[in-house]
């Protein structure tokens, strides 16, 4: 397992909520974790199922957590239009257009806790603070 947590910063295109499990994958895969969509479904789906991973200001945080997952990563993505998210814990409906996605193998794990966390919990006003720290990738089109 990488010692050290990969982040980053995407603003893409995604035209619901299916689009966004399959570019959940794609950010796994990105950070060289082999690992199929199903199981990257199944991990956040499984996590969701806990409570509500919706945290207001229209920003959701998402936790993969996998034993696929061998490199630890933290993604930031910010949507260029929002779409609709259906919380699988409560059935309710939200607009997003930020996202963060944890990648990790272990509930345990240091990194299921990264650093950041607990202040965007508190604040999530300070997403866009962080994500301008954080070399940004974009992303033209995922279908």
């Amino acid at each position: 397992m990488s010692s050290n947590i990969k982040e980053a910063v995407v603003i893409i295109n995604l035209k619901d909520q299916d689009a966004l499990f399959e570019y959940a994958t794609t950010l796994c895969k990105f950070f060289k974790n082999n690992i199929k969509i199903n199981k990257v479904r199944n991990a956040i789906i499984e996590r969701e199922k806990l409570g509500d991973t919706y945290i207001g200001n229209n920003q959701l945080i998402l936790h993969i957590v996998e034993n696929g997952i061998t490199n630890n990563f933290i993604v930031y993505s910010k949507l260029k239009r929002s779409i609709h998210w259906q919380s699988l814990s409560s059935n309710k409906k939200y607009d997003i257009n930020k996202i963060i996605f944890l990648g990790y193998s272990d509930n345990k794990s240091e990194y299921a806790k990264p650093k950041h966390l607990s202040e965007i919990y508190e604040y999530p006003e300070i997403l866009d603070d962080l994500t301008k720290k954080l070399k940004i990738f974009e992303i033209k089109v995922l279908k």
